[in-house]
């Protein structure tokens, strides 16, 4: 997820609709990458608008994408300059063998303590 996070924020990429289609379809609901790449879509939605064909497209197909995407947009339209490929890589990780960061009282894998 931190390779992601760091190649998104060095070229200042946003995820395209294929790829939120993509994880949308091979993650559960719960996952990280799932929150980091629609905040990227929703992120660009406020900040670069207007809408692509392709994106419109896979919003019209409704469930938990357009929902999450909603969310993200509602958050994002709150705080235009939040951009979460700046925030800190705490934000968007889970320990599973590694010390939890400090500022986060993580206990989530085998490494942490965690179940």
């Amino acid at each position: 997820m931190d390779t992601i996070r760091n190649y998104y924020s060095k070229l200042s990429l946003t995820s395209p609709p294929y790829r939120l289609e993509y994880i949308y379809s091979n993650t559960i609901s719960s996952d990280l990458m799932r929150d980091f790449l629609i905040s990227t879509a929703a992120w660009r939605a406020i900040n670069e608008p207007p809408l692509s064909d392709s994106m419109k497209a896979l919003l019209a197909k409704g469930g938990e994408l357009a929902l999450n995407f909603t969310e993200a947009l509602l958050k994002h339209a709150q705080d235009p300059y939040l951009d979460v490929r700046k925030l800190d890589a705490c934000d968007y990780h889970v320990h599973t063998a590694t010390p939890p960061c400090d500022r986060i009282a993580q206990v989530d894998g085998p490494g942490d303590g965690g179940q």
